[in-house]
């Protein structure tokens, strides 16, 4: 653990803006086994997402918007950490895009703003079940403050 918190605060140390983004969703998906991390904010009807940093197997692709219901997005952009180690797509068989990925497990957490509203969320997606939980999420948990503060300080 000491290691991985190590790997990653070296990684973003010093940056800002989109790079800070780019480093921090590439620098969890290495230290937590992910295919895919990302960090999205949520559109003003809180329906849409889209994602401003997107790591895929370890390297950023392209930002993309997508619609909430029937995502385990939606349960975080409301909230709630959500931490399914396997079987996501199978709770949530509406999720086209957890199905075409073939994903396995899903780990999000809701970034909120300095007045404590949700206004993005960073997920980790793997197509092989999450033996790591806890890592995940405390790392996710640690890291989401930052990443707000860095989302918000953005926005203005």
């Amino acid at each position: 653990m000491e290691l991985k918190l190590k790997e990653i605060i070296e990684a973003v140390g010093g940056s800002s803006g989109q790079l800070f983004f780019d480093k921090i969703v590439l620098s969890l998906a290495s230290a937590v086994g992910a295919d895919y991390v990302f960090i999205a904010k949520l559109g003003k009807n809180k329906h849409t997402s889209t994602t401003i940093s997107l790591a895929a197997k370890g390297t950023i692709i392209d930002n993309f918007e997508y619609d909430l219901k029937d995502t385990p997005c939606d349960d975080v952009s409301n909230g709630a950490l959500c931490c399914f180690t396997e079987k996501v797509a199978k709770l949530y068989p509406k999720d086209q895009l957890l199905i075409d990925m073939n994903i396995e497990a899903y780990i999000g957490s809701p970034l909120y703003d300095s007045t404590g509203k949700v206004v993005g969320l960073v997920v980790a997606l793997s197509e092989q079940p999450v033996t790591n939980s806890k890592l995940v999420t405390m790392l996710f948990e640690l890291f989401s403050g930052r990443i707000a503060v860095e989302l918000e300080r953005c926005s203005l």
